[in-house]
């Protein structure tokens, strides 16, 4: 058995590149800086409501509604480089279809 499993590749996928579709900047996902703001708000929230107020329940709360409001934005902006990559993606076969059907 060969690496391909018998299958050939398509003409229009054999001078595409990974990169022409997702540039080096958009595959690093990496932001440490929010996170750790967040985790020193949470710590703050933590530390007041445990602290100041005597109720660790409602800091409990207060930190899971800051971090899903995080990750609902971290959603959106994921949902949004999908789409841009996408469209991306559908730009490339159109030209290479284009091309293909100059000749």
């Amino acid at each position: 058995m060969g690496a391909d499993n018998g299958k050939s590749v398509p003409e229009a996928a054999k001078g595409f590149q990974f990169s022409q579709v997702w540039p080096n900047s958009m595959l690093s996902t990496s932001r440490p800086a929010p996170r750790i703001a967040l985790t020193a708000l949470s710590l703050l929230i933590l530390l007041y409501s445990l602290i100041i107020a005597q109720q660790i329940l409602l800091g409990v709360l207060a930190v899971v509604a800051v971090w899903l409001v995080y990750m609902f934005y971290g959603l959106v902006v994921t949902l949004g480089r999908i789409a841009d990559s996408l469209e991306r993606l559908v730009e490339a076969r159109e030209a290479e279809i284009g091309r293909e059907f100059d000749d």
